[in-house]
Parts: C-alpha cells; sequence; structure tokens
C-alpha cells in the first residue's frame, strides 16, 4: 500500500453516492484504490474481490449504485460505508478498508 500522505486523486473527482478505481505507483507497487463518497466522506478500499482475488471491475470504470460498489466478475455489492459483501458471491465477507482522509481539495492516504 501507498504511505500516508499519498496523493490519490481530487475529491471533485468523485460525485457525492458515487466511486472511481484510483490507480497508484506502476510495476511492482501499483494498487488499485477504490475511492467512494456519500454524504458522511469519503472512504477507500482495496480493489480486490474477497471471492476470488480479482479487481472489482473489467474496465476503467467502477459500478457504484445504491451506495454500493459492484463486482463486474461476480455480481456481489459492497456497502459503501464499511465494505461489507450484502449480496453475490461472498455475503459476509468485506473489501480491504484503505484510510484515506481529505485535505483541501484532495483525497490522500491517512
Amino acid at each position: 500500500m501507498a504511505p500516508s500522505g499519498t496523493d490519490v486523486c481530487a475529491l471533485a473527482d468523485v460525485g457525492v453516492d458515487s466511486a472511481i478505481v484510483v490507480v497508484l505507483g506502476s510495476g511492482y507497487e501499483r494498487s488499485e484504490i477504490i475511492v467512494v463518497r456519500d454524504a458522511a466522506g469519503v472512504r477507500g478500499y482495496d480493489n480486490v474481490c474477497p471471492h476470488m482475488p480479482l479487481p472489482l471491475n473489467i474496465d476503467r470504470r467502477i459500478y457504484a449504485h445504491d451506495r454500493h460498489v459492484h463486482c463486474d466478475h461476480h455480481f456481489a455489492a459492497f456497502r459503501f460505508t464499511d465494505g461489507l459483501c450484502t449480496a453475490g458471491a461472498c455475503v459476509g465477507k468485506s473489501l480491504t478498508a484503505i484510510p484515506l482522509a481529505v485535505e483541501g481539495e484532495r483525497v490522500k492516504i491517512a
């Protein structure tokens, strides 16, 4: 995972009640973070499905609906608030949280 203070994205890049995937680093240092935003704030999750070690998205977009992100491979649904799977192949498992903080208009690793 990227070190504390690493810039992730602009707050404006993530609309309220939506999510984006951000790629940090390259090569062996590469990681993908799902950044979700709702009225309560911004949270981050490792972009790896707990059912099988695949990213949730197939292409550059991430499907977010009803304050859940969805796995394009297994159709699992994960809550914005805590990453808990509420439907699909891995109910009861959770995405791995990545601590984020908003500093000014930027989202950073906390």
